[in-house]
């Protein structure tokens, strides 16, 4: 899990640099998810999201605050949600995180116990990832041997975009000059800390190989959300972040579509026969695949998601999700094909330091995707046919608020 990365910075998700050879060249051979969705707009209430398959405000946790009530942690153990590690555990599998993440971690008032035999949190600020990365090759070797689940959380590319300089300098060079000049200084650190994320996966990718892991494995690549760097989305809610470059304040397709690649073991590559989902789908579904990819059962009536191993392996099964809910710090939205709402709570509708230069409330958001895909007009004020729809479908899709006793 690669912390804070936006589809479109990879070189195979259309960012116009040359950011991820590495990963390009592991794409080839690997599923794709081309449209995918995560279902919070900031890092706990996504990955509880898709490690759950439940919307994370549905079993109990809030989404706008850091930490996590003994009243929250209380009502999320009583639901008794099913694990992803979990799944894994009772399979007999070794589960293990290694992270700079205390959002899995109950101990911390923070975050929740999901179910690790072992959690290690490296907590080493600037040389976290380097540290996390030999952490993990450690795991490899003592484990090459043994059935495991491990979760991998890469910090970089997360604000504050410090990548090693001659990642950086790497990458202008092989840029076309035009499009990297247009970039101001933040975003070009950025996809410098991105290109700098792809040389680590190479490093983790050859000790797998190593291990005779690689081809024996089951790999995933995903984020638990993107990152707004964009002028046009210059968007700040009245007492979140002060500066352009963030996530959890908005929703728009830069914030909260990520990549999702899945590489399969060798021997199930004549098995596969769908690689490449086109359509939009969700977090929630990476517990369900994942767990249909390995034949293991679950209970179906505790995850959201769909199951897309069925559509990989060639049988009958879903290929998309027709409407994606996300939730955000006091904030929601839907997503269609054709067009995206976004709902504020009320009370918590002001915003300022956006493009229109001064404070104002929005409590709705609505943008016809079809034409205009890259969310600048709000309809919310002229189109009530749509507006009426897209509440009406909110509200089929929202959360069952105050629901727990």
């Amino acid at each position: 899990m690669i912390d804070a990365l936006r589809q479109d910075s990879l070189s195979s998700g259309g960012s116009p640099f040359p950011t991820t050879p590495i990963l390009d060249s592991f794409s080839k051979d690997s599923i794709i998810f081309k449209k995918t969705i995560a279902n919070g707009n900031w890092t706990k209430p996504s990955m509880i999201s898709f490690f759950t398959s439940e919307i994370a405000s549905n079993l109990g946790l809030g989404n706008a605050w850091f930490y996590t009530s003994a009243q929250q942690r209380k009502i999320f153990y009583s639901k008794k949600p099913f694990t992803l590690p979990n799944a894994f555990r009772k399979e007999g599998y070794f589960t293990e995180s290694i992270m700079n993440n205390v959002f899995l971690m109950d101990y911390t008032s923070v975050g929740v116990d999901l179910g690790f035999h072992k959690i290690q949190q490296v907590g080493k600020d600037n040389l976290d990832t380097e540290e996390l990365v030999s952490r993990a090759e450690t795991f490899f070797r003592d484990h090459k041997e043994d059935l495991f689940f491990l979760h991998l959380n890469l910090n970089t590319p997360h604000w504050g975009y410090r990548p090693p300089s001659q990642f950086l300098q790497e990458l202008k060079k092989k840029s076309d000059p035009l499009l990297w000049n247009q970039l101001d200084e933040y975003q070009q650190k950025y996809l410098g800390e991105v290109r700098y994320t792809d040389f680590l996966l190479g490093k983790i990718f050859d000790e797998l190989k190593k291990q005779g892991l690689f081809d024996n494995s089951w790999i995933v690549i995903t984020s638990d959300h993107g990152e707004l760097l964009e002028t046009s989305h210059y968007y700040h809610h009245h007492f979140i972040a002060e500066k352009v470059y963030a996530h959890g304040e908005t929703h728009y397709e830069k914030e909260i579509r990520v990549p999702w690649i899945i590489h399969p073991p060798k021997s199930f590559l004549n098995q596969i026969q769908k690689s490449e989902f086109s359509d939009q789908v969700s977090l929630l579904s990476l517990m369900p695949t994942l767990l249909g990819l390995n034949r293991i059962s679950y209970p179906k009536d505790k995850l959201k998601g769909n199951d897309y191993s069925k559509a990989i392996f060639g049988e009958k099964g879903p290929e998309s999700e027709p409407v994606i809910y996300t939730e955000g710090r006091f904030s929601e939205s839907i997503l269609t094909p054709d067009f995206k709402y976004i709902r504020r709570y009320p009370g918590y509708d002001l915003v300022r330091r956006t493009r229109e230069g001064t404070s104002h409330k929005m409590p709705e958001e609505l943008y016809d995707l079809i034409k205009d895909p890259m969310e600048l007009e709000n309809l919310a004020n002229s189109n009530f046919e749509l507006l009426g729809e897209a509440r009406s479908i909110l509200k089929e899709n929202q959360l069952s608020k105050n629901s727990f006793f």
